[in-house]
């Protein structure tokens, strides 16, 4: 079975999913299922289109507002459309030509901009693959996402389920299976004490992730001098992602907190297993990866638009609390990791464990793995004619 998995670097998020399915294939599946990922904006979008995951971050700046207004002046069917129109005839020839010349059998978009485009595409394919979309976004879903000719939408939430009913989607359709994430997320830690000493942190601190995303977004300068200003006892480990700015920043500023600062980080299971809480942004792909380590979170702000529904989310399982002042963060994160704030921590991490984050990943490849039995079933057959 070919499998055939469209993301773009729009923030790290989609990047993330769609690494997190190509593992879970491999593992669940090994040499019977091929999976190529394709980054649809850097490398089949003419210029400057192929620019805008470059630029995503300036759009997201300054608080977001850009990207607010951006993403609720497109949340439409009749934007959607005209947007799909402008971006076909840049995309047919090219689209239809991988999926052919690799004979694909099952596409999988976990990013939403292109959706309708790739669906009137492989409809006009001789031999029309399976087409699934995969929603990244926990709390809500830009009608971009939508398309009539998917055969199958998997979401992460029932507040997504909810929302792509309202869009118009069958429930027939949907299928309710959390955000996939890196199977090593959902690995238990036999040694902790190990682990630490592995990456350098001390046995038994409190020890308090801090992360802005893959583009290291957020202000976390300001939420670090808010701890340092009141000298918390905790080692903080800042991951600054592809924002080599603000790891320079944060590497030369004469801390008082025992603060350890790193780049972009590929090894982030092991860095969630080894600590006790963790602040971000909400991000989805970080949330969900939380919840699979069952990693108590403080959320420090959202991306408007597709973020801020992801807040609710976390606050109504009881996983993390949301404040957006530093001084609030600050005051938060000394309870938590005084030794009153391990009672706090521990019913946090029994909620995160009813969530059943750590099945996202099987769930999704299986049933993607269905779908794509399907057209290897009936080779030749247009979609619209098979059983």
């Amino acid at each position: 079975m070919n499998v055939l998995i469209v993301y773009a670097k729009a923030g790290g998020g989609h990047q993330s999913v769609a690494r997190a399915l190509q593992e879970g294939f491999r593992r669940r599946y090994g040499d019977a299922v091929s999976v190529a990922l394709l980054d649809i904006m850097e490398d089949y979008t003419p210029f400057p289109m192929n620019k805008f995951p470059a630029i995503y971050p300036a759009l997201t700046r300054g608080g977001g507002q850009l990207w607010r207004a951006l993403y609720a002046s497109t949340d439409g069917d009749m934007q959607a459309r005209l947007i799909s129109r402008a971006w076909w005839p840049m995309l047919r020839k090219r689209v239809a030509h991988v999926v052919t010349a690799q004979e694909i059998d099952l596409v999988v978009s976990v990013y939403p901009l292109l959706n309708r485009v790739i669906g009137k595409i492989l409809g006009q394919l001789p031999r029309r693959p399976k087409f699934a979309v995969l929603v990244t976004d926990l709390g809500t879903a830009h009608a971009l996402w939508v398309t009539r000719e998917a055969d199958r939408y998997l979401v992460p939430t029932s507040m997504v389920y909810s929302r792509l009913v309202a869009l118009g989607v069958p429930p027939e359709k949907i299928s309710l299976v959390g955000l996939p994430v890196h199977p090593d997320f959902s690995h238990p830690c036999a040694d902790r004490a190990a682990l630490r000493a592995s990456l350098g942190l001390c046995a038994d601190c409190p020890v308090v992730l801090v992360m802005g995303g893959a583009d290291g977004m957020g202000r976390m300068g300001k939420i670090l001098a808010a701890m340092d200003a009141r000298q918390i006892r905790a080692t903080f480990v800042a991951v600054a992602g592809r924002n080599a700015a603000l790891r320079a920043q944060l590497s030369h500023h004469p801390w008082r907190i025992d603060l350890k600062t790193l780049g972009y980080v590929t090894d982030m299971p092991r860095w969630m297993r080894a600590a006790d809480l963790l602040l971000t942004k909400a991000g989805p792909s970080t949330i969900s990866e939380a919840l699979a380590s069952r990693l108590p979170m403080v959320l420090t702000g959202y991306l408007p638009g597709q973020e801020r529904a992801n807040v609710a989310f976390v606050e109504s399982i009881g996983a993390g609390i949301y404040a957006r002042r530093p001084r609030k963060i600050a005051a938060i994160v000394e309870t938590l990791t005084s030794p009153q704030g391990a009672g706090l921590l521990a019913e946090m991490k029994a909620r995160m464990a009813q969530a059943g984050q750590e099945d996202a990943t099987r769930l999704s490849v299986e049933t993607l793995y269905g779908m794509g039995r399907q057209a290897v079933s009936h080779p030749g057959v247009p979609a619209g004619e098979r059983a």
